[in-house]
């Protein structure tokens, strides 16, 4: 009894530690919500790019894959974070996490996925982008209802937003992605 309460601790123990690297959703929220200075100095002209494209960039080296890395905390890495992007890709799943956010998974024209997320604006108060992210989260709430549970979804759209290099996922073949994504969303045109 008492081996098997030792080793569901330890299980237990060691499925939190996992978790919390995973998702560590209190990292680098400056630049998540682009509450950061420098967020005012990204430009109004967006750039085209793919999810392709985004996915072959070069993450940072002393960036760590759950982004708690202390000199990355409130600093934006150029190019990428410094730019307003423009990607035409699909959705096929968003959800709300737990901490507010509206998370689409999006896939590009190969099948390669990424994530766009739209931040809960309440946790934006002094972005430079408020008004551009309320304006997608109400598109959002109004298309999708989206809830904890992931919602299904094919419908292409084109969207708008500030770079950021998120949580560094796991592949299929057991490498990481380098975890770029758009974050936050400032447009989203969605296919009917």
């Amino acid at each position: 009894m008492r081996t098997w309460s030792v080793c569901s601790a330890l299980t237990l123990m060691s499925v939190s530690v996992a978790f919390g690297y995973q998702r560590n959703e209190s990292s680098r929220l400056s630049i998540k919500h682009a509450t950061d200075a420098a967020a005012a100095n990204i430009p109004t002209k967006a750039v085209h790019t793919t999810v392709e494209e985004m996915l072959s960039l070069s993450r940072p080296e002393g960036l760590a894959a759950d982004i708690s890395s202390q000199a990355y905390q409130t600093t934006r890495i150029e190019k990428f974070e410094t730019t307003r992007w423009v990607l035409e890709a699909t959705i096929t799943e968003i959800v709300k996490r737990a901490d507010g956010d509206f998370y689409m998974v999006i896939e590009g024209k190969s099948g390669a996925k990424t994530v766009v997320e739209a931040p809960d604006p309440e946790l934006c108060a002094g972005s430079h982008f408020l008004g551009e992210i309320k304006k997608v989260r109400k598109m959002l709430d109004d298309k999708f209802h989206p809830t904890a549970q992931p919602i299904k979804v094919n419908i292409k759209a084109q969207f708008t937003g500030v770079g950021f290099f998120g949580y560094q996922g796991r592949t299929p073949s057991g490498g990481r992605t380098n975890g770029a994504r758009l974050m936050p969303a400032l447009d989203l045109k969605i296919s009917d």
